[in-house]
C-alpha cells in the first residue's frame, strides 16, 4: 500500500489561493509565453473584482468568475466530468478570495 501525504486544510488553502495568485499576476510557472488569451482572462478576471462595490462583493464576483469557468463540465472528460467539476468545486472553496480580491483592487 502507498504512503498517503498529508495535509492539513490551512494548507491546502494557502496553496489553493497561491496558485490562482499567481494566475491572476501572470506569475505562474511558464507565463512568460501567456497568449492573448490568457491576458484577456487575467484582465476579465481582475476586472470583476475592480467594478465591485465593496470588498465583499470583489470577493464573490471573482470567487464566481473562476467557480463559473473551471466547472465546466466537459465532453472530453466522459463519464469522469461530474467528479471533476465538483472536485474542482471544492478546491474552489478553499481559496481565500476576499484577500485576492483585496490584492487586486490596490
Amino acid at each position: 500500500m502507498s504512503a498517503h501525504k498529508v495535509f492539513d486544510l490551512d494548507t491546502l488553502a494557502e496553496a489553493a489561493t497561491d496558485r490562482v495568485r499567481l494566475w491572476l499576476t501572470d506569475e505562474e510557472d511558464g507565463a512568460a509565453g501567456s497568449s492573448l488569451v490568457q491576458r484577456s482572462l487575467r484582465d476579465e478576471a481582475c476586472r470583476v473584482a475592480w467594478e465591485a462595490e465593496d470588498l465583499a462583493g470583489a470577493a464573490e464576483a471573482l470567487r464566481s468568475w473562476f467557480s463559473d469557468r473551471l466547472t465546466i463540465l466537459s465532453e472530453a472528460l466522459g463519464p469522469m466530468a461530474n467528479l471533476a467539476s465538483y472536485l474542482m468545486g471544492t478546491s474552489l472553496v478553499l481559496v481565500d478570495w476576499e484577500t485576492l480580491a483585496d490584492e487586486v483592487r490596490e
